[in-house]
């Protein structure tokens, strides 16, 4: 049985042939691009991005960041490492946390106001207080 393909009259087992021969070029591509993508990898480790804006040194907001990646490491024997990026490295509060929209950044530790961009109920933690059963002070 014969087959026409471009206009070229091919018997069916040089038809079958060349789509055998197409196969294996695709699985030989489709190899190497693995290859590539696998050899890219970290043995596996994972690595979690935590951004802050939060300056770097004797701070308590800043210790309990880094005493929050000590214990992340050590209670997964390394297989996970946390990276912090103080002083707003990767950019502001609002920045950092459309990072983490999209997939970029693992981790960031936001203020109220930043947030409230994203999801408008968080103002109402900037609101002042307004309640009688307190008085203000001076009074």
């Amino acid at each position: 049985m014969n087959r026409t393909v471009s206009g070229i009259v091919k018997s069916q087992e040089d038809f079958v042939r060349e789509e055998i021969m197409n196969i294996r070029q695709w699985l030989a591509t489709a190899c190497v691009a693995a290859t590539g993508v696998f050899a890219a990898l970290p043995a596996s480790a994972e690595t979690i991005k935590f951004g802050i804006g939060i300056a770097e040194g004797d701070f308590p907001e800043y210790n309990a960041l880094v005493r929050f990646k000590e214990y992340v490491e050590f209670k997964t024997n390394g297989e996970i490492e946390v990276r912090l990026f103080p002083n707003n490295q990767l950019g502001g509060e609002r920045e950092m946390l459309e990072q983490v929209q999209q997939g970029s950044l693992e981790l960031t530790f936001a203020a109220d106001g930043a947030m409230a961009g994203f999801y408008p109920p968080m103002q109402v933690w900037s609101i002042p207080i307004c309640s009688r059963a307190r008085r203000s002070p001076g009074r």
